[in-house]
């Protein structure tokens, strides 16, 4: 099997560099048995992860309010958001006031859907994080 390092850097990209995603879809690729794996092969790879995990995703949505569910969508759809309370990131994603907002992140903490770490609000899973990206 042979892979470049173009899309070596595109699966660590992807994955955030997170060792259980990168190994999830390396894993993915090398079932498919080819010979050369192109940037192609990933991202249909990845497509097909987000298509496996999202009967888990809509699960997840029915455990949440509708608010947690918004502001969890708006995290993902940033990637990472420092200013959770801001005009902009409130207006763009037509969330509520801030303190809806600090209630509802506290909520999405406690169920671990999100991470804080360096001043910065995450989803804690890349694929959950990718699929609200397109969804």
């Amino acid at each position: 099997m042979s892979i470049t390092d173009e899309v070596i850097d595109f699966i660590l990209n992807w994955t955030k560099g997170h060792i259980y995603y990168v190994q999830f879809v390396c894993n993915k690729l090398y079932s498919l048995d080819l010979s050369e794996i192109s940037i192609d092969s990933v991202k249909e790879v990845c497509k097909n992860i987000l298509e496996e995990q999202e009967p888990y995703y809509l699960n997840n949505r029915n455990l949440l309010s509708n608010y947690q569910w918004q502001l969890l969508r708006a995290i993902g759809k940033e990637d990472s958001i420092k200013m959770i309370t801001s005009k902009y990131f409130i207006k763009k994603h037509n969330l509520n006031t801030p303190s809806s907002i600090q209630t509802g992140i506290k909520a999405l903490l406690n169920k671990e859907l999100v991470f804080f770490e360096n001043n910065e609000y995450s989803v804690q899973d890349i694929f959950l994080s990718k699929w609200l990206k397109v969804n």
